[in-house]
């Protein structure tokens, strides 16, 4: 709940300085309506720039970490990990795990931990996206690209656009790629609801 309060209070202060841009950018308006095959990204107004998220995030965060998982649940959603490449060898040398703890539970702390780090990506997960795609080297140069999952002090990892003209130039582009994708732009996670 203390992250939501975080991520609402913060994007009330967004309000203010850019109330008006549906007028000045109409762009955003003029796309089409939601259909079968389009994947609708959201952009949120985070003050000085346009944060770009996979989907709404406090869902995921009011949900919390999953519950119940096995050790198999968890190498496989969690860590993306194919059923048939968990071999004795692999989960001895990076897990310390048997074949036959598979199927036990796994621990609640090695899940929590793993959530609260890698949970919520709903802003990685458009990282890795749009750094897959070819993008033209202008349109690469003008986003804010944030990999500090090294950092000790953040694991933001995510992609940022400075103004709805290059957000609108993106989509443009990904579109052209054959993506069939649309931006969302909200003021508020509350526009979701």
């Amino acid at each position: 709940m203390i992250r939501r309060s975080f991520i609402k209070a913060i994007s009330l202060l967004s309000l203010s300085p850019f109330l008006g841009w549906d007028k000045l950018f109409n762009w955003s308006k003029r796309a089409k309506p939601l259909t079968d095959g389009v994947r609708e990204i959201i952009a949120i107004n985070n003050c000085e720039t346009i944060g770009l998220h996979w989907e709404n995030p406090i869902p995921i965060m009011d949900a919390g970490p999953p519950k119940d998982w096995t050790w198999r649940d968890f190498l496989k959603e969690a860590y993306g990990e194919p059923v048939d490449e968990l071999t004795e060898e692999y989960l001895e040398g990076d897990w310390e795990l048997s074949l036959t703890d598979l199927d036990k539970p796994c621990p609640d702390t090695e899940i929590e931990n793993w959530w609260f780090e890698h949970g919520v990506d709903t802003t990685n997960r458009v990282f890795y996206y749009l750094l897959g795609m070819d993008l033209s080297d202008e349109l690469y140069n003008q986003l804010l690209w944030y990999e500090c999952s090294d950092s000790p002090c953040s694991s933001y990892v995510g992609v940022e656009v400075w103004d709805l003209e290059t957000l609108q130039k993106l989509e443009q582009e990904l579109n052209e790629l054959g993506e069939n994708i649309r931006f969302k732009v909200i003021q508020d996670w509350d526009e979701l609801n």
